[in-house]
This record gives structure tokens, sequence and C-alpha cells, in this order.
């Protein structure tokens, strides 16, 4: 079990715990200053389709190249740690910022012209995080837009409040992450859906209620944020050592579906490189 800097260094040093992924996206077609789901890139690991039957809650799980592989599962007297990511940019899209995140999964197929309520299936609803504090929600494009809406979430909170959060849409592309919190056709400071009310985490998505006057579909997608970077130079790799830089080692679970959101600061087809260290003890 990783509990302390002795058990790192067994992991690195002595029983071979550890294990690298690369990370490759060889063009991510990017809009300066907009967020986006870089799983629905190419490359390795293997594209995120987002197959599901619309308003299903569909689970992800990771394995092999379906999200970054971070080594083989571990038992209930072992866990498994992130220590280290570090990541570069092959364009003029830098800065560039990056967010680790496990996949939980997804409602697919949010219609923003529908004006009804949309309600959610939540039959397959699965977690890998108890009460799901620190889950957060994303409103990926699952097809580009031309016409802005209003939109209002109804969720259950890590808490089991009923809350809602309505923000507006914005003209956007495939993968572009729709949770602009005014009428800006630019993303705002995080990916996520705001959590209203104080609220810790989401649970599960009861409902979604667009104002009808919009185009375009979406799936909204449920994640657990885990670590950060940030690119400060194209062609310059930037390192984050979780030991040294945020004191504490994001733990991974077994069948976690990782990968990045990404915020690149030009319009451009990007060329994105990484390499992340596990430890497993």
């Amino acid at each position: 079990m990783i509990t302390s800097i002795v058990d790192v260094g067994a992991a690195l040093e002595f029983t071979g715990g550890f294990h690298f992924a690369q990370y490759f996206r060889p063009s991510v077609a990017t809009t300066a200053a907009r967020w986006q789901d870089l799983s629905i890139a190419g490359g390795l690991p293997v594209y995120n389709p987002y197959v599901g039957s619309p308003l299903v809650f569909t689970p992800l799980q990771g394995q092999g190249n379906r999200g970054i592989y971070h080594g083989e599962n571990v038992g209930v007297t072992e866990n498994k740690k992130l220590i280290q990511i570090r990541m570069s940019t092959v364009s003029a899209s830098s800065p560039s910022s990056y967010i680790l995140c496990d996949y939980i999964g997804f409602y697919p197929l949010i219609d923003f012209a529908d004006g009804e309520l949309q309600e959610m299936n939540n039959d397959n609803l699965s977690t890998r995080y108890g009460n799901n504090k620190g889950v957060q929600m994303a409103l990926v494009n699952a097809a580009p837009t031309s016409i802005p809406a209003v939109v209002t979430v109804n969720y259950i909170d890590s808490d089991d409040n009923a809350r809602s959060s309505t923000f507006n849409t914005n003209i956007s592309s495939l993968a572009q992450i729709q949770n602009s919190q005014n009428a800006a056709a630019t993303s705002g400071i995080t990916p996520w859906i705001h959590l209203t009310g104080g609220a810790k985490g989401v649970k599960r998505v009861v409902s979604v209620q667009s104002d009808g006057v919009g185009d375009g579909f979406a799936h909204i997608v449920l994640v657990k944020p885990l670590g950060t970077i940030v690119v400060h130079e194209t062609l310059t790799p930037n390192e984050v050592n979780f030991i040294n830089d945020k004191m504490t080692l994001p733990q991974i679970e077994n069948g976690a579906y990782l990968n990045f959101f990404g915020m690149l600061s030009a319009t451009s087809n990007a060329t994105i490189r990484g390499e992340l260290t596990f430890i497993r003890g």
C-alpha cells in the first residue's frame, strides 16, 4: 500500500511497481480559449466514440487502449497512484492547460432543439467514487452548434440534495465544451457545469430542459478531475511531479478511464504529446 514517501521509493526502486504511459494526439483541431474533450480525438489511447442510447447513462471502463493505460488492477491490500505528468505541444498553441480526469460515464445526445423535459435513464448508473464527492459534469458537443440555447440541468449532488444549474450554450464545434455561464461565445474558466448551492459533487443527472431555440446535440459526461498541468511554451515539455509540486498523489481506481480536457491558446491543428508515471504497492 502506498502511504508514504518510503513506499514511493520502494515502488520505483525495488518492487518494480511502476508503469509509464504514453499520450499522443497527432492532430487536434483547437479553437483559442475553448475547452474541449481530448478523448474524442484520434491517437494514443484510441478515441472515445461515446456510443450509447440517447439519455441513458453509459458507464466507461478503462481497459487496454481504451483510456490511458495505468497498469494492471491492484488487490484490496494495494493501491495505485499517479506521481508525474509530462506534456508538450508541437504547434503554436501554448500556453495550454490540461486536466486529467477519470471519465465515469455519460448521458448521450442531449437535444438542444427539444424544448420538452428530457429525462435521464439511470438504470445502469455506476461509479468508482462512493458518494461521488469531487465528481463534475461536462457538456461535450456531439455535433456542431450554430444557435445558442439556455439549458437547465437537474441533478442529485453527492449529499443526495436535488439541485439545478442553468447556463447558456454557445456556438461551437465537435468535442468542444458547452458550459458558458453567460451569453459569451467562449468557454467558462473551467470545463464543468457550475454546481449550485455549495454542492461538493454529482451523483446522477435527473433531467435536462432546453429552451428549444438552439441546435445540435451534446453528451453530459461525469468525470473525476485528478490533476492539472500547464504547458507554457511550444516544443518545450512541462512537468508536474505530484510529490514535489502538489504534496499529494492522485488515487487511480481500478477500471479508471483516463483522458484529458484541454484549453489551448490558438486556433490550430495541435499535436499533443505526454507521458504519465503510475506506481502501485
